[in-house]
């Protein structure tokens, strides 16, 4: 099924190779020797997209993760913390075998990632609002970094697509700035 996210994923991918390329790609007639793409959140159903995208000898879709611990190591054994809007730690050791924590998404996981301790805060200041804790400032921290009246209209824009969770995790950097 060819969704919207199918479409994007695929222009997303058409793009990154022009821009490597340093010329306009809309559909690969070249051929690759190999490519490896490192996806935010794994590669789950995005390979079978590429794999339509990309014509290479050796493809491979995997976390983006294992390119920045190799990166960061020169592919010897280690580990990697990646903490933004998400969080995931992935390590390996010498003998190849690895382990690896978090990356399940905002909902079930990330814990230390930017949404993670935004949502935190205004968790608390929504108790504040409610009158269930001491007010501690929390409350008008909020609701001033998002400019709105009260955190309700927070809650319900976010969950109206018009607060996105970036524009959350962003609110993180004024929490690290608090006394």
């Amino acid at each position: 099924e060819k969704t919207d996210g199918y479409e994007q994923l695929k222009d997303i991918v058409l793009q990154t190779i022009s821009r490597a390329l340093k010329t306009p790609v809309s559909s690969l007639s070249q051929s690759f020797v190999s490519a490896h793409f490192g996806m935010t959140g794994g590669a789950d159903y995005k390979e079978r997209i590429i794999r339509e995208v990309v014509n290479a000898q050796y493809l491979s879709v995997g976390h983006d993760a294992t390119i920045a611990l190799f990166g960061a190591t020169a592919g010897k054994a280690g580990i990697v913390v990646i903490s933004g809007t998400g969080s995931f730690v992935y390590g390996e050791n010498e003998k190849g075998e690895n382990a690896r924590a978090g990356g399940l998404g905002y909902v079930f996981s990330d814990e230390g990632s930017g949404f993670w301790l935004a949502a935190q805060i205004i968790r608390l200041a929504i108790k504040e609002q409610d009158g269930v804790i001491e007010n501690t400032g929390l409350e008008k921290l909020v609701r001033d970094y998002f400019k709105v009246e009260k955190i309700r209209n927070l809650t319900t824009a976010f969950y109206n697509e018009k607060v996105t969770r970036g524009e959350i995790a962003g609110f993180a950097k004024v929490i690290q700035q608090v006394d």
